[in-house]
């Protein structure tokens, strides 16, 4: 038996077979999409992206998981006798950890320990299944915290936004549809995560241009810090025809590293819009 149970959220975009195949315990948020707004729970990222695609474009909004809902997990696995580390990303991004440790608090179990990573989407998703390879090999608790908190502080994260907040807000018109669009070319639609946030890098980028440039970043990057790349992950929202370039692109430069491919999730989805790609390195 394991030494801990793991727990997190859909915004960690982990598929549905990496959950099945690591018994990692996911709290699902709740998804409005549609004009009928009726709730849909999505636990698998492709599975958001092709019901958005094909129906929801628009029209979506995602509700974080209440205390309550912590609540019920929490209690269920504390009755197998082993402590929780539950991992969510950073607090920016979603109140989800806020309502994880208000649970954890309402129980009073000291055997529950919840983790702000200060990430979100595969990068996260990739912290949690490592944490929960570790919970595999029966180490400890305090052993696996403290290793997220290290593989967090070790991620470089880029994405770009093909059309940022094209899901979580209706098309605006008139002089409010200007001032969107001038604020995003200003803005640009290239970000990096730093800080537990995304940080705008004020360029815009062609689609064509997308691959390559990502390419260069994550290579700056590994130049700058003088570390030997471990891991990289490309993400895509939607499509994989970007992310599967960015793939070759990386081999084709002979980077030593594992190289794995990554479906963005539903929360940061919603900000970046379909048809948005990542990459992020592990040193």
């Amino acid at each position: 038996m394991s030494q801990c149970k793991i727990v997190t959220d859909i915004s960690s975009g982990l598929s549905q077979a990496a959950v099945t195949a690591t018994r990692v315990q996911v709290v699902p948020m709740t998804v409005y999409a549609g004009h009928k707004e009726q709730p849909i729970e999505f636990v698998d990222p492709d599975e958001f992206w092709r019901n958005c695609n094909v129906d929801y474009r628009g029209t979506v909004r995602i509700a974080q998981p209440s205390p309550g809902d912590f609540f019920n997990i929490y209690n269920r696995l504390l009755a197998e006798d082993v402590p929780i580390l539950s991992i969510h990303s950073s607090e920016i991004f979603s109140k989800t950890v806020r309502a994880a440790g208000v649970a954890a608090e309402l129980i009073g179990e000291s055997s529950i320990q919840v983790i702000d990573s200060g990430l979100i989407g595969p990068p996260m998703g990739q912290a949690v299944l490592e944490a929960a390879a570790m919970a595999d090999e029966d180490r400890h608790i305090e052993e696996i915290a403290g290793h997220v908190e290290m593989f967090a502080a070790r991620v470089r994260a880029f994405f770009h936004a093909a059309e940022p907040n094209y899901l979580s807000e209706m098309q605006p018109q008139g002089i409010s549809a200007l001032t969107s669009k001038f604020r995003s070319l200003m803005q640009g639609n290239l970000y990096s995560l730093a800080d537990g946030r995304l940080i705008p890098l004020k360029k815009r980028l062609q689609a064509s241009q997308v691959p390559e440039h990502l390419l260069e970043l994550a290579l700056k990057q590994e130049d700058r810090s003088r570390q030997k790349t471990s891991l990289v992950g490309v993400m895509s929202a939607g499509t994989g025809s970007q992310a599967t370039r960015l793939k070759k692109l990386f081999k084709q430069e002979s980077v030593e590293a594992e190289i794995e491919q990554w479906t963005i999730d539903p929360v940061l989805g919603v900000f970046l819009g379909p048809g948005s790609t990542g990459v992020f390195t592990v040193e």
